[in-house]
């Protein structure tokens, strides 16, 4: 699954893709080779911490989930 936040990069304005790997979640520009490291996953679209429900991870903002 791959998340992009367009134009979004710190250091020269890239394209950053959020990935994840053993350690956790990270941003990568394609453009410059930039790397952060995220402690906790968030939405791509609203920035929102997402929730792991079910064994996935759901931005209950944008895309609301009944939790039974």
């Amino acid at each position: 699954m791959a998340n992009w936040n367009n134009n979004s990069c710190p250091k020269c304005g890239g394209n950053l893709f959020i990935d994840v790997d053993e350690t956790g979640f990270f941003d990568h520009c394609l453009q410059c080779g930039y790397v952060h490291c995220r402690t906790l996953p968030t939405c791509p679209t609203c920035g929102a911490v997402l929730e792991n429900i079910n064994g996935g991870y759901h931005c209950l903002n944008c895309d609301p989930i009944e939790v039974a």
